[in-house]
């Protein structure tokens, strides 16, 4: 007999994976190699649960999204398939599913602070996992990560003209730069060109 679920109602969390992964269908009679592997993701799901001490995907999570949430829209390569979950003891969890080769990857997401854990999307992506304990903690990895491209336009004295030029920085190291050109009165502007994650 057929049977054409939801993929998170093939979990005993469904609430809980109430997220993109979980609005896939799964079809039992499907001969898609994608269908017939997906018993080993969904028992994966199931135990990700009790092993990481998981209590809900919604609660206390608004801005911990939004943070991810911007992670992501600079660098997709690294930051796709992204849900966010909140553990028991309050901490912040992200996992990440990528579908690009381990070896180009390994080491990028290594310098991120992620473990590679079983596979939770399907069993063609591997899946990341990086555990915060609080939200400053994550805002910081944000901080830390994202660099910020900036047209300087510094104003030259002698010939009295603007000169442009770009410089990249994160957000700690513009913050210091401002700060500065605050501080000396410089003639200095600085125009946001384009902000990726590095």
């Amino acid at each position: 007999m057929t049977e054409i679920k939801y993929y998170r109602e093939m979990t005993n969390y469904p609430n809980i994976y109430d997220v993109y992964w979980g609005d896939f269908m799964y079809d039992s009679s499907s001969d898609r190699d994608i269908d017939k592997n997906m018993n080993e993701i969904f028992e994966n799901r199931n135990r990700f649960i009790p092993d990481y001490n998981i209590s809900s995907k919604q609660t206390g999570l608004i801005r911990f999204k939004q943070i991810i949430s911007d992670i992501r829209s600079q660098n997709r390569d690294y930051f796709d398939h992204s849900e966010c979950y909140r553990t028991n003891d309050k901490k912040y969890i992200l996992i990440v599913s990528l579908y690009k080769p381990f070896n180009d990857i390994k080491d990028k997401m290594q310098e991120f602070g992620f473990t590679e854990i079983y596979k939770l999307y399907n069993f063609c992506a591997t899946t990341w996992i990086k555990i915060f304990n609080t939200i400053n903690d994550v805002n910081k990895f944000r901080k830390d990560n994202l660099l910020i491209s900036y047209c300087v336009i510094e104003f030259n004295e002698i010939t009295q003209t603007w000169n442009n030029n770009k410089i990249t920085m994160n957000e700690n190291e513009i913050k210091e730069l401002k700060n500065k050109i605050k501080t000396d009165n410089l003639k200095i502007k600085l125009i946001v060109y384009r902000k990726y994650f590095k």
